[in-house]
């Protein structure tokens, strides 16, 4: 697996409690979730509050900026602000509107380093899986709590053209109505990701990422029920 990512646990800066990121599904280990301010001023907080995903009085903290540079497996990557701003958009819209698949911007790196260089800060990425999870890896996740729900994991799932999909109807925040759809998840899959978030506002988010440069997003919010 190229990316071992352990759960989305971190506090955000200052303590405060990562209010956009919770709403937006990415949690505190997120830029979005952590918040960060400059003068008074939010930081690269744009793409967030014109999704309409930002709130709780965090700050929303975006994309990294134009020209610098990160690691990227053995040496550093020059990244540029459109893309990154692009793939950071498509992943918020992506869990505000869940089942749906967003396109990422076309990127040399693939789309699960993107979305990682996006998205998360360095010393907390999420929880990466490829393919079908183990029986019980999700249920050993981290959920939160009700005091704290936003400690719950973020989960970036990788799937690929070959995975089997399942057939389901989406309800709830973020859906209009109902959207039957397929998902590239197993029956097995479904019943433990409905068991780790049964308990709200606990729960786990999960980010589908794949076939090829799409993102879906399926917050805990979300019912999800297996069509026969």
């Amino acid at each position: 697996m190229p990316y071992r990512g352990r759960g989305d646990h971190c506090r955000c800066h200052g303590g405060r409690r990562a209010g956009m990121g919770m709403r937006a599904g990415l949690g505190p280990g997120s830029r979005a979730g952590r918040g960060a301010s400059r003068g008074g001023r939010s930081v690269h907080g744009g793409p967030a509050r014109r999704a309409g995903l930002a709130g709780g009085g965090t700050p929303a903290c975006g994309p990294r900026r134009a020209g610098a540079h990160y690691p990227d497996g053995g040496g550093m990557t020059p990244v540029t602000e459109v893309v990154l701003h692009d793939a950071f958009r498509a992943t918020l819209h992506a869990l505000a509107r869940p089942g749906i698949a967003h396109s990422l911007p076309p990127d040399a790196r693939g789309a699960v380093r993107l979305v990682l260089d996006a998205i998360w800060e360095t010393d907390a990425p999420p929880t990466v899986i490829t393919g079908e999870p183990e029986p019980g890896q999700l249920l050993n996740l981290p959920v939160g709590s009700e005091q704290e729900p936003e400690l719950g994991a973020t989960v970036m799932l990788i799937v690929d053209g070959s995975t089997a999909t399942t057939g389901v109807r989406l309800s709830g925040p973020g859906v209009d109505g109902e959207l039957r759809t397929e998902l590239p998840l197993s029956g097995r899959v479904l019943a433990e990701r409905k068991q780790a978030c049964s308990d709200a506002p606990c729960g786990i988010d999960l980010l589908l990422i794949g076939p090829g440069m799409t993102v879906r997003g399926l917050p805990r919010t979300t019912t999800v029920e297996e069509l026969s």
